[in-house]
C-alpha cells in the first residue's frame, strides 16, 4: 500500500489555536473551508449532526470533527462519517514503534478499529474534547470523490470551565484524506493518511488502545 513520503513533517502547533482555523457551519452540500480569527477553544454546541446524510465532503468533516464532542454518546455519529472500507493509514515511524513494542503487523486500521479506538478512548477520558481540521495544502475534486492533502488536526482534550477547555492533553499532526459519494447523496471518508507531528498523531492514539487486542504480538 503505497503511503505519504511526509512522515513526520505534521504542523508545530502552540497555544490553543495557533492558526485560528476551523471548518465553518456549513449549509447543506456548499460547505467550504474557512479561516477565522483565533478565538477561546469553547466547549459549547451540539455534538447532533450537522446533517443526517451529509450532502458534500466538508458536511461529511464536520460532522467528523464535531462528534468528538460528546464523545462515547456520539459514536455513531462518528461511525456514519467513515465508509465500510474505510482505512487510517499509520505514520511509517509509528508503525515502527509499535513493533519496537512487540505490535506486529499493524500499520493501518479498519473502520472497526477506528471506532473501537474512538469508543475505548472517549470511556478513558470523561472530561471534554474538541476537535478541528485546519486549512488543507491541496484539495480537488470529481463529481463523486474529493481529497484535501496535508491538513492538519488538533484534538485538545482537557476540563470545561465556563466556555474555556482547560488543556490537559494534545493529539496533532496533518493528513491526506480522501472522500467518496455513496448511495443516497451521503459522503464518507474513505482514507486517511495520517503524519504525525510533534504530539501524538490520531492514529497511534487509537494504535495503542485497540492494537494490542487486535495485532500479532511477539513470542
Amino acid at each position: 500500500m503505497t503511503k505519504s513520503l511526509r512522515s513526520g513533517t505534521g504542523p508545530n502547533w502552540t497555544g490553543f489555536l495557533l492558526l485560528g482555523l476551523t471548518l465553518a457551519s456549513l449549509g447543506a452540500g456548499c460547505g467550504m473551508f474557512d479561516i477565522r480569527p483565533p478565538t477561546p477553544p469553547g466547549i459549547g454546541g451540539s455534538c447532533v449532526s450537522h446533517a443526517a446524510s451529509p450532502a458534500s465532503a466538508e458536511s461529511v468533516l464536520f460532522n467528523f470533527a464535531q462528534s468528538f464532542r460528546c464523545q462515547e454518546a456520539a459514536l455513531a455519529q462518528f461511525g456514519e462519517t467513515l465508509a465500510e472500507t474505510f482505512h487510517l493509514d499509520l505514520d511509517d515511524v509509528d508503525v515502527s514503534e509499535l513493533k519496537e513494542s512487540g505490535i506486529l503487523g499493524l500499520d493501518s486500521l479498519s473502520k472497526t478499529q477506528t471506532v473501537d479506538g474512538q469508543r475505548l478512548r472517549s470511556i478513558e477520558f470523561s472530561d471534554s474534547m474538541v476537535f478541528e481540521f485546519g486549512i488543507p495544502s491541496q484539495s480537488g475534486r470529481t463529481d463523486l470523490t474529493a481529497y484535501f492533502l496535508d491538513t492538519p488536526y488538533l484534538l485538545r482534550i482537557g476540563q470545561s470551565q465556563g466556555d474555556s477547555l482547560i488543556v490537559t492533553q494534545t493529539i496533532a499532526g496533518t493528513s491526506d484524506l480522501y472522500l467518496a459519494e455513496g448511495q443516497a447523496s451521503q459522503w464518507f471518508i474513505t482514507r486517511w493518511v495520517d503524519q504525525r507531528g510533534d504530539s501524538t498523531s490520531l492514529g497511534r492514539w487509537y494504535a495503542d488502545k485497540v492494537g494490542s487486542s487486535q495485532a500479532p504480538q511477539t513470542p
